[in-house]
């Protein structure tokens, strides 16, 4: 469908799975996937947010891992290193 409608000079837009958007020409026209890592490293590839500043989007970043933060945000509300193993012990944090 899309090659019949690629000289049409209105609006349109195919409805298609998510798979087949990845090699859609207007998806990688604009730049709506860029590549991250994983923390270990590992590359995929995640849709950019659709705020663009200074004409191209931010770069892609992943998600932090589970617990990846709490220590840190614990420390941020003066949680002491000896109340976070007793939270830990007691099975409160992972």
């Amino acid at each position: 469908m899309a090659e019949r409608l690629a000289d049409f000079e209105g609006q349109w837009a195919v409805a298609q799975e998510a798979s087949r958007s990845r090699k859609d020409v207007q998806v990688e026209a604009n730049g709506y996937l860029g590549q991250t890592a994983t923390a270990d490293g590992t590359p995929f590839t995640l849709v950019t947010t659709p705020v663009q500043f200074a004409g191209a989007p931010a770069k892609p970043k992943r998600s932090p891992e589970f617990n990846e933060h709490c220590e840190e945000i614990l420390a941020d509300i003066n949680c002491s290193e000896e109340e976070m193993i007793e939270l830990k012990v007691a099975g409160v944090l992972a």
